[in-house]
């Protein structure tokens, strides 16, 4: 990650390396474009949140993203390093 995207603290619930990819539980689109991954994602190396979960919801934060107001047709993409 580029420094000036990196935070101080690491990222909630995520532990080095792993990849989450936040996206609108409400949205049926963003649900279905979430089922793929799972069905694809064979070696399981990403991992989901909706944006309105508690996970979802402290990963917005700790990314500096509003936590109240969601562009269903964004992307949210968090990969930590160790």
């Amino acid at each position: 990650m580029p420094a000036s995207l990196t935070r101080p603290t690491p990222a909630p619930y995520l532990a080095p390396d792993e990849t989450v990819v936040l996206f609108d539980g409400v949205c049926k689109l963003c649900n279905g474009w979430a089922k793929f991954l799972i069905r694809y994602d064979h070696g399981h190396l990403v991992r989901l949140a909706t944006v309105q979960s508690e996970e979802g919801q402290a990963l917005l934060a700790w990314a500096g993203l509003p936590v109240d107001t969601f562009d269903t047709m964004a992307l949210s993409v968090i990969i930590t390093t160790g």
